[in-house]
């Protein structure tokens, strides 16, 4: 005699196996988001930042002190932001274009499209207004700062699209 109870239905059965697919979909999303996220990590914020960190290691091995008007007081911030959130464009634009027909939402793309143009925008502007250095007490450490706080902004703007690239 067979047993009956030990046999799953075949609707259990595809289930199932509809069940393991989306994890393994799900396994293998993380795995090509977190391998891009560390070459965009080399490649674009460490290639990036190598001007900055070869003048930290100038003053350093010239014995001067290193601060961030030293390190981020000729603007040089600014453009790195440029790259990076250029960077981020061009990975999120690429997959796009290769990808043909997606499923993620439009509004989403376009929400970033947006967001990452406005952040180009406000890189080179604060970049032109750089030159000016307006009638601060001391307008280099306004700049100083406003330079870190706009490198954080791409380094943000660039993760997300070089992530919601990988999102079909």
């Amino acid at each position: 005699m067979t047993d009956v109870t030990s046999a799953s239905p075949p609707a259990q059965q595809s289930s199932l196996s509809a069940g393991s697919q989306s994890e393994s979909y799900s396994h293998s999303l993380t795995h090509r988001v977190v391998a891009k996220l560390i070459k965009w990590l080399i490649v674009s914020l460490l290639v990036g930042l190598s001007p900055i960190i070869i003048n930290a290691f100038i003053l350093y091995s010239s014995g001067k002190q290193i601060s961030q008007v030293a390190l981020f007081g000729t603007g040089e911030l600014y453009l790195v932001s440029t790259g990076i959130i250029a960077a981020g464009i061009g990975e999120l634009y690429f997959e796009l274009k290769n990808a043909g027909p997606r499923t993620g939402n439009p509004y989403m793309q376009l929400s970033t499209s947006t967001a990452v143009s406005l952040s180009v925008l406000l890189a080179i502007c604060c970049a032109g207004a750089y030159g000016g250095k307006p009638a601060y007490p001391n307008p280099l450490d306004h700049y100083v700062s406003l330079s870190i706080y706009m490198f954080l902004g791409a380094v943000i703007t660039s993760a997300s699209c070089t992530i919601l690239s990988e999102f079909r």
